[in-house]
C-alpha cells in the first residue's frame, strides 16, 4: 500500500493507495486495515486495485485446493507407478504424463466453473498445473525406480510435510518467515501456486522462475527414471 502524503494536517486530501487482491486474503486484509485507520483519522482513501480476484471468490481461497491433486494425487500416482510397473521406466513416465494432464483438466475445470476462482488462460493454467503434478509424481516415481518403496515413501514424506506447507498456496508465500518461503517456492508445489497466481491475476508477470523451477524438477524426476534398477514381476 503507498500513499502520497502521511501528514493527518492534511486530512482533507484524497490519499491515493494500491493493493493487489490476488496475493492473497492475508494482505488484502492487513491493508484494508491500514487503510481503515487512515479513515478514522480523517482522511480520504482512494483505494485500486492493481491484481482483482474474481467476484465468485473474491480472496482466492480455492487456490488452497491445489494441495490435493499437487500433494496427494502426485504422491499416489507416483507410488503406484514404482508398485504396479516396476522395470518398465518410460511406461512409467507416460502414465504420469497422462495422470498430471488428466488431474490438471479437473482442477482447472473446478477452479473455473464450480468455485470460479481463476480468471486467467484455461490452457497456461491447465499447463501449470499439469507441470506441477508431474514434477512431484516423476520425482516420486524416479526415487522409487532407484530405492524401491522406501525411496518412493521419501518423496511422499519431502512433498506432504515439507513442501505442501512451505507453498504458501492459501496466503501466499510472503507470510512464511524469510528462508523458508524461498525454499518452498522453490519446491513444484509453491512454484505451481506462485505461477497459476501470477497467470490468473499478473498477467504472468514474475511466471520466469516457477515455470523454470518446474521444468528442472520434471528433467530430475526423468533421470531418475531412466536408472530404473526395479525388475518386472515374474508371473
Amino acid at each position: 500500500m503507498t500513499t502520497t502524503r502521511a501528514d493527518p494536517a492534511l486530512a482533507s486530501a484524497t490519499e491515493p493507495a494500491t493493493r493487489a487482491t490476488g496475493n492473497g486474503a492475508p494482505y488484502v486484509q492487513i491493508l484494508n486495515g491500514v487503510s481503515q485507520n487512515m479513515q478514522a483519522t480523517g482522511m480520504k482513501v482512494d483505494m485500486q486495485d492493481l491484481a482483482p480476484t474474481t467476484k465468485e471468490d473474491p480472496q482466492a481461497q480455492g487456490l488452497a485446493l491445489l494441495g490435493f491433486p499437487l500433494a496427494f494425487g502426485s504422491v499416489i500416482s507416483g507410488m503406484l507407478a514404482t508398485v504396479l510397473l516396476r522395470g518398465h521406466k518410460w511406461l512409467k513416465a507416460a502414465v504420469i504424463a497422462g495422470v498430471a494432464v488428466l488431474g490438471a483438466g479437473v482442477a482447472v475445470w473446478m477452479l473455473h466453473e464450480i468455485y470460479g476462482t481463476l480468471a486467467g488462460s484455461v490452457g497456461m493454467e491447465w499447463l501449470a498445473i499439469a507441470l506441477g503434478i508431474a514434477a512431484t509424481s516423476s520425482v516420486t516415481a524416479g526415487l522409487g525406480a532407484l530405492l524401491g518403496v522406501p525411496g518412493a515413501g521419501l518423496g511422499a514424506v519431502l512433498t506432504i510435510f515439507v513442501a505442501n506447507p512451505l507453498s504458501g498456496l492459501a496466503t501466499g508465500p510472503w507470510l512464511l518467515p524469510a528462508g523458508w518461503s524461498t525454499l518452498g517456492q522453490l519446491m513444484p508445489i509453491g512454484a505451481t501456486g506462485h505461477l497459476v497466481r501470477s497467470l490468473s491475476f499478473f498477467d504472468g508477470a514474475g511466471a520466469a522462475r516457477p515455470w523454470t523451477v518446474l521444468c528442472c524438477w520434471i528433467a530430475v524426476g526423468l533421470i531418475l527414471l531412466a536408472f530404473d534398477r526395479s525388475k518386472e514381476k515374474a508371473s
